[in-house]
């Protein structure tokens, strides 16, 4: 539904994933991180998964865990090796 051409590197937004009938695939936070990478989680990614594997898109998934980047014991780190 949102329009990707100006979601900059960087910027996290609220995004929603329609498939070529116009319903709903998926929605969840988008992350970019590259030209053609990005980061997007929701409770909804293994229907996203399963949404990809139905289509013809030029896409790859890989899933990740998450790993707490801060806490009471920790300060905010940005990722490496991503």
């Amino acid at each position: 539904m949102r329009d990707l051409s100006r979601f900059e590197t960087g910027w996290i937004k609220h995004h929603v994933q329609l498939d070529e009938n116009g319903w709903v695939a998926s929605e969840g936070v988008l992350c970019r991180l590259g030209p053609e990478e990005f980061v997007y989680t929701a409770g909804s990614c293994d229907w996203l998964l399963w949404q990809l594997g139905q289509g013809g898109w030029d896409v790859a998934a890989t899933g990740i865990s998450h790993r707490p980047s801060s806490g009471p014991d920790r300060t905010p780190r940005p990722r490496s090796g991503a």
